[in-house]
């Protein structure tokens, strides 16, 4: 009972700390965790995790080191939808220095120190949180693997074969769906979506281990048949102690350790409207901050634990 206790306490910890993260937090984000700081100035020893009582879910705001063997407890890493922000206002700005626009104009000859954020610039190595599509536990082989899917890049309103990405922020604003009787006596169904979402793009892609698979929800409907849509993933495989095991489906999570790249920040927008016989509204903006992969860390975002670390095929 008391085991079952601590891990429903602690997945209502994870809930809220995805709440806590989302777009109307900025004030809190802007703070920056003491632990945090402390661990990324130090040179990444961090000290291992432990039974007190959680710290406050806040968004790194140094440089993140690769060197360290624990993350803090609730790491939550750096805040996509600020860095985001600040590059293209970075962007802007010296496109109008240029007098040619924000549109695609990269920094040129910025130094690796060019403040972007305070306490973060340029050449800081950055690190973005992701949650894993799916997270499955096989209890044969007491080894848990996490799903996390690849996204599809837009450049100028078309797919960009030689890009892939990780959604981090998705930020629904309109999700409609009714039937109403036209003038003619007819039900016609409209259907209005608008969302927003920040993702990271990359173009290394290829340096990691990429798998198409399709998700395990989708094989269980289809009775364990390799059916339905296989999508390309990076799946983190590592062993688990079945007395574990249950709280980490909930907070295992995977951390994007990258470095900015050109163009560094774009912007696409999809709009399409319906007919008059299908009327509906699709409105998607999708923000994109452009690095290259440096690691994909698996670990446990309650206690910091890092379970695997996945370096490029050629580093």
């Amino acid at each position: 009972m008391e085991t079952s206790t601590r891990i429903l306490a602690l997945s209502l910890l994870v809930g809220l700390c995805l709440m806590w993260c989302g777009p109307a937090s900025v004030l809190a984000q802007r703070r920056g965790g003491r632990g945090s700081q402390s661990g990324a100035q130090s040179g990444g020893q961090q000290a291992g995790p432990g039974r007190g009582g959680l710290p406050s879910p806040e968004y790194d705001q140094v440089p993140f080191s690769p060197a360290r063997e624990y993350l803090p407890r609730v790491y939550m890493g750096h805040n996509l939808q600020l860095v985001h922000s600040a590059m293209q206002s970075r962007l802007a700005e010296i496109g109008s220095r240029q007098g040619t626009g924000p549109e695609r104009q990269g920094p040129q000859g910025q130094p690796d120190d060019t403040p972007l954020l305070a306490g973060l610039g340029m050449g800081s190595i950055y690190a973005f949180q992701v949650k894993p599509a799916e997270i499955v536990y096989h209890k044969a082989e007491h080894t848990l693997e996490a799903y996390c899917e690849l996204s599809p890049v837009l450049d100028q309103g078309t797919e960009d074969a030689t890009s892939k990405g990780f959604m981090v922020v998705y930020a629904p604003q309109v999700d409609n769906r009714f039937t109403y009787t036209d003038d003619r006596g007819r039900q016609v169904e409209f259907e209005e979506k608008k969302f927003r979402e920040w993702t990271v793009a990359f173009r290394n892609f290829r340096d990691f281990p990429v798998e198409k698979a399709v998700l395990p929800s989708v094989r269980q409907e289809s009775h364990g048949q390799e059916h339905g849509p296989a999508g390309e993933m990076i799946i983190g495989r590592f062993e688990v102690e079945p007395k574990a095991a249950e709280q980490l489906e909930e907070s295992t999570r995977l951390l994007v350790v990258c470095g900015l790249e050109k163009p560094f920040a774009t912007s696409e927008t999809i709009h399409l409207q319906g007919t008059p016989e299908k009327p509906r509204e699709y409105l998607a903006v999708h923000q994109y901050l452009h690095v290259r992969l440096l690691e994909l860390w698996f670990y446990d975002v309650v206690t910091g634990k890092i379970f695997i670390k996945i370096r490029p095929k050629h580093s």
